[in-house]
């Protein structure tokens, strides 16, 4: 394996810098082999050149060609890798591979496979069925992978073209996997759903090992039940759509509840319930946006799953209201003093002082805090329209006893 690979993959960073600093350090014997025409004292050089960085990459490239044209199965793997071939990456991997090169196995798993348009089943099992024959180390993730490959192999080409971004304008790619899977208004056929999955670009490797299996199940009998394939999904491309999905239906079924719920309310009541609900809107999306985390690959599926618990319980709490279970009498003036203690302790905590923004943000805090106070005032003018038994303080104590619970979970996850 490549040096840069071993150090840049397997030990981090900072200690490959190190470690490539010391043996840059014993490059003039590495480079007088290299100077005598020795192609694997060229592409070690060019190795330890690569790690040195800078303009030292230059010079690098050259010594690496140098040893590709002698036939090194590193470099000529590495002009794929660090781009510097004339030919697509995947051209020099399998040349690699030929030459019994561990890494480019490796790495032709998941150029053959997934890779839109350009997936060729056929080279993917031969390169897996070279790799047993060469007895190449694989671990134990990448063993179990080939049985997904063999899945790919028997199911053949997708011949159809490629839906090349996580969506398009007509579905995702998971819905034509789904219509083939289960008939769905074309002529069911598992194995074209299966070739579909060995294509899709943006399927996670856990996705195919769960997926694989049961599609070529599928093509012997049908399915005790219909195929879902949010059900199986873990990568966050996937987690994003479905939960976008999901959210979707849930909401349409948040505003028929709603609507069954305030009935018989008066136009005064339902213009107040109206003035709510964007209230609520904006202080839930600047809440997502300004106060929870963005990173990771998932951070929209768990927003949107914020999101939809917030109405839901703007929903439950209406229920309660109209079987008469209103919020308990509060200091407002009381609850309003802690507030603002939390609001001043959350902004004037040290972790902002760490590192660039992120999400949850001082300035995420106080956009989600202004959108807040519309929302608090929401409530209390609805209560005042439907439940007039009700003061108006209370309806704003209770808004702002769970206002603060809000910014305490964010204290409590910044620690």
């Amino acid at each position: 394996m490549a040096a840069s690979r071993i150090l840049g993959l397997i030990i981090g960073a900072d200690i490959a810098a190190s470690i490539a600093a010391a043996a840059f350090a014993q490059s003039p014997i590495l480079k007088e082999r290299a100077e005598k025409g020795d192609a694997r004292s060229q592409f070690e050089y060019a190795m330890q050149l690569y790690q040195a960085g800078g303009t030292a990459r230059e010079e690098a490239r050259a010594w690496n060609q140098k040893a590709a044209d002698a036939g090194e199965p590193g470099a000529i793997y590495w002009l794929g890798y660090a781009g510097w071939g004339k030919e697509k990456p995947v051209y020099y991997y399998k040349k690699a591979a030929d030459l019994g090169y561990p890494e480019a196995f490796r790495t032709l798993m998941g150029a053959l496979i997934n890779a839109g348009d350009e997936t060729d089943v056929v080279a993917a099992k031969k390169y897996a069925d070279l790799a047993i024959a060469k007895n190449i180390a694989l671990d134990k993730y990448l063993r179990e992978f080939l049985a997904v490959i063999d899945a790919c192999y028997r199911a053949g080409p997708a011949n159809m073209p490629s839906l090349h971004a996580p969506h398009s304008v007509d579905m995702p790619e998971y819905h034509r996997i789904e219509q083939y899977a289960n008939g769905r208004d074309v002529a069911r056929d598992p194995k074209k759903a299966l070739a579909l999955v060995c294509q899709d670009r943006f399927m996670a490797q856990a996705e195919m090992k769960d997926i694989t299996p049961l599609l070529e199940a599928a093509i012997a009998a049908p399915l005790a039940k219909e195929f879902i394939f949010c059900n199986y999904v873990t990568s966050g491309v996937h987690q994003n759509l479905c939960s976008g999905e999901g959210e979707a239906g849930r909401r349409e079924q948040w505003i028929s509840d709603l609507a069954k719920l305030t009935v018989s309310w008066t136009p005064e009541q339902k213009s107040s319930l109206v003035t709510l609900r964007a209230a609520a809107e904006a202080f839930f999306d600047a809440r997502t946006y300004g106060e929870t985390d963005h990173r990771g690959s998932a951070h929209v599926a768990m927003s949107l799953y914020q999101t939809g618990r917030a109405r839901q319980a703007l929903l439950d709490s209406l229920k309660d209201f109209e079987a008469a279970r209103f919020p308990p009498h509060d200091d407002f003036a009381k609850a309003d003093r802690e507030l603002n203690d939390t609001y001043r302790a959350l902004l004037a905590r040290k972790e902002w002082d760490q590192g660039p923004p992120v999400s949850p943000s001082p300035q995420g805090i106080r956009a989600a805090e202004r959108a807040w106070l519309s929302f608090r005032d929401a409530w209390a003018a609805l209560g005042a329209a439907r439940y007039p038994q009700v003061p108006a303080n209370d309806w704003k104590a209770w808004a702002t006893r769970a206002r603060i619970k809000d910014l305490a979970d964010i204290a409590k996850y910044l620690e």
